[in-house]
Formats: structure tokens, sequence, C-alpha cells
């Protein structure tokens, strides 16, 4: 209890400091003599890229990407056959120690929508390959955890899994077969069922082992009116949120958010306007959980515009775009600025009404998380990466010999590491998400204090899976 207190004491200032600032300007990402869409973005350091679709013709659509940071490259296409719509980019599989990054596509190449995927490495393309080729159209792809993915398919949930000895997918298998639709990934597999005249969002555990599909604690929530456009983020600590579109009668579409049985649900409406197409993104602030970017589409002005809010967190409705013409698809995306410590960035790009044409836009915003805050500059115990899935490397500052060990936010101690000399002054030690007992350890937050003769530091690590 006593290093749990420490703990707090030492996150205060960074929690008062981890606040909403201002987002940045809008920036154009894309030209306006195209019909642009559906940007991702792809985060091989020192660069950030993104991947989107771009209309070429009434019948053509080709996939692009640019470096959008740290300055505005030339677009490349990635991808275009003549006669062919290539769309929905997205992105999944990249971390800090592959520079291997899959990008799925949806293709119309044979009778219906099909979905394939291309490695992505040092600005070089492999050949595509196929993931699904299903009766009917494979469309709404989504990431979970552990390589595996899901999408919809004519009233079906389809998951599939990746098997890095193959380099390769696992045959799709159908999770759910009588209507379901709109999946999305939290710590569960989370899809839509409609009811009578309700919805159900149903969450199961899911698990490929050895060839074999399990499903574990299925549950579900009934929600009145017809609900779809189902998204969610990942649980940070005692939260999972979700958001999705909900029409009852005549009433203009609504949004709903709800997470686990013990969280509020909050419903977004008005008697007047359309809320549509949300888009959700954790807000990770030391140790506390409920704050999140909440973004989406409203017709309460002349024309659609991207509003964001937090309606758990600090600040409240905010007119992103505020162009003419109308706005679209809001789609959140994060990144590290290891640079400056640990600062994330959440990025939110969005399409905009441009001269007949759609244009992408972006704009960010960053925020510190962390040992590392914007006042003190403490340099002398960094955790890159953090957020991790594999591994992370400690780096200490000091002469002396010291101790290291990782701690859960009761002061239990997870894991007792031995750091080694790397210069004068200057120590490491690699942590690999493992126990004293090496077993894997569950996500979320994790504390490694660093204790010299003369000194005690800490600093949170993040493990994502």
């Amino acid at each position: 209890m006593k290093i749990f207190i420490s703990v707090l004491l030492a996150l205060y200032p960074i929690l008062l400091n981890a606040q909403l600032f201002e987002w940045m300007p809008n920036t154009p990402l894309t030209d306006s003599s195209h019909f642009n869409r559906n940007a991702c973005l792809v985060q091989e350091y020192p660069d950030r890229i993104i991947f989107f679709d771009q209309e070429t013709d009434a019948t053509t659509t080709q996939l692009c990407y640019r470096v959008i940071t740290p300055a505005i490259g030339n677009v490349t296409v990635a991808l275009s056959v003549a006669g062919v719509e290539l769309t929905h980019p997205k992105v999944f599989g990249q971390d800090y120690f592959s520079t291997a990054t899959k990008v799925f596509y949806q293709t119309n190449e044979g009778s219906d929508i099909d979905l394939k995927y291309f490695t992505f490495s040092n600005f070089s393309i492999s050949d595509s390959k196929l993931l699904a080729d299903l009766p009917g159209d494979d469309i709404n792809l989504v990431a979970g955890y552990s390589g595996t993915v899901a999408w919809e398919n004519s009233g079906k949930i389809w998951v599939s899994q990746y098997i890095q000895s193959t380099d390769s997918y696992t045959t799709p298998f159908a999770v759910d077969s009588a209507g379901a639709y709109s999946p999305a990934f939290s710590d569960k597999l989370n899809y839509l069922k409609t009811y009578g005249d309700s919805t159900l969002v149903i969450s199961v555990y899911i698990q490929y082992n050895q060839g074999i599909w399990q499903f574990s604690d299925r549950s579900s929530r009934s929600f009145p009116g017809s609900c779809s456009s189902l998204v969610s983020i990942s649980p940070f600590y005692w939260e999972n949120s979700m958001c999705m579109e909900n029409k009852i009668g005549t009433n203009p579409t609504g949004l709903i958010l709800f997470g686990n049985e013990s969280t509020q649900t909050q419903y977004l409406n008005s008697g007047l306007y359309n809320f549509t197409e949300p888009a959700i993104h954790d807000y990770k602030i030391g140790v506390k959980g409920g704050f999140f970017f909440l973004s989406y589409v409203s017709d309460s002005l002349a024309q659609d515009e991207v509003y964001t809010e937090t309606p758990w967190g600090y600040e409240g409705r905010q007119n992103i775009s505020q162009w003419p013409g109308d706005d679209r698809n809001p789609e959140f995306f994060e990144s590290y600025a290891e640079e400056q410590g640990m600062t994330i960035r959440v990025y939110l790009f969005w399409e905009s009404e441009r001269q007949g044409f759609s244009t992408i836009y972006s704009t960010y915003l960053e925020y510190p998380f962390g040992a590392i805050d914007d006042k003190s500059k403490n340099k002398s115990l960094t955790v890159f990466p953090c957020p991790f899935d594999k591994k992370t490397t400690i780096t200490y500052a000091s002469a002396l010999k010291t101790t290291l060990r990782i701690v859960d936010l009761l002061g239990h101690e997870i894991k007792s590491l031995s750091p080694h000399f790397i210069d004068q002054g200057l120590q490491q030690a690699l942590w690999d998400g493992t126990n004293n007992r090496g077993e894997s350890v569950p996500a979320g937050c994790y504390v490694v204090v660093a204790t010299t003769s003369t000194v005690s530091l800490s600093a949170l690590i993040l493990r994502n899976h």
C-alpha cells in the first residue's frame, strides 16, 4: 500500500496536466480533384503515412499513400487495376519491433466484394493475398487481439486468425449466422443483431487454439430501436466503451454510449438533428478510466459537420471541420512522439466536400502520459516503447547500483529485472511482459520502480496486449 500511495503521488501532477489541449489547425492531406476517402495511419518511425482510396473514374478506384509527417510527401499509387474498385484500406499488425505492416482492402474483382491484403515495409509493397472470397459481400473488416480479424457477410460474422509461422490467415469461420452485422473488437468480439423492434449487442471472447476456435463468456444487451455502426475501444483499466447509431421510429438518428454493466449508458440525441458515423478512441491519462475521444457527424448546420466531445471527460462539444460543404467519415488514430518523451498524439481524419469531390483533412492533439510530463522533463527513468505489445526497454540514468522492479498498481511485485550498463552512467533492462514465473501478464498499467542507495524513481508502463 505504501508503494501504491507513492505511485499516486508521483502521478498526481501528470493527471492534472493530462487535459485536452487545442486541436491543431486543419490540414488537407489530398487533392480536391478526386474522391479521396477512408484514410488510415501507418507509423514507420520517423514517418507517419496515410493510406487512402482514390476514385479515378466511375469504374476504377486505386489505393494510394503519402507521408504526412515530418513533412508531407508525394502521393504514391500502391495498387491500381483498371475497371476495379479497391477501397477501404485498413492497417493491422504493426508494432515497434516489426517493419512489416498488413494493409487490408475491399475489392470487387470478382462477382462480389472480397477481402485481400498486402505487406507494406520500408515503402515496399508485396503481392496481394486473399483473405476472404465468400459468396456475398465481405465488408466492415475490423482487427482484434493477437492477430484476429472479423468482418460481416450476408448476415454472418466471420473471423480469421493470423498464423505467424506461415505468414497467412486461417480459413474464414462463422461466429454467428442469423442476421449478425457490424462487428467491433474490445476485449471481446462485439456485434449487432436485430431482435424485434430492438437491437442486441452481443459480446463473446474468442480464441484460436491449435486449429480450433474457442468461445466463452457470451453476453448480450438489448437496446430499443434500430442500431448500426457499432464502434468500440480496447478496455482501459475498468472501462470498455462502445458507441453506435440508434434510430427509434421517425425520430432523428442519435448515438448510444455504453460500456460494461457497471458503467452508465449515455444517449446523445436531438429532436431536430441527426448524429451519425461515430468514432471513439481511448484517452489515456494515467490510472484513470472512463475518458475517451468521441467524434461524429451532425447535420445541425447547413451541411454535415464533424464534431468531437468527451462526455465523460473534460471538454464539451466542438465543431472540428467548420468548412462549407459536407463532412463525413471521422476516424481516430494514435501515434507516439517518442522524441518528446511519453507524448500521445491522437489524429482525427475525415472527408470534406470540395469542388464536387472529397478531400481528406486531418487535425491532431497531443498530451503527456506517463513518467515524463511537460513541466518536469525528467528523463532519468524512461520506458520505450510505451504502450508496448511484446517487449519494452527501460533506461535509467545513474552510475549507482540499481534494482528495477515491475509492480502492479497495488504495489505487488510482478518482475525483478537486472539492468546492465550500456554507457557511462546509463543502464538498461528489457521487459518482455512476463512475471517472475515466466508467465505473460495481462494488458494494463504497471509501474517500474528504480531504486539505488540514494533515490527511488517510478514510471508508468502500459501494455496493450
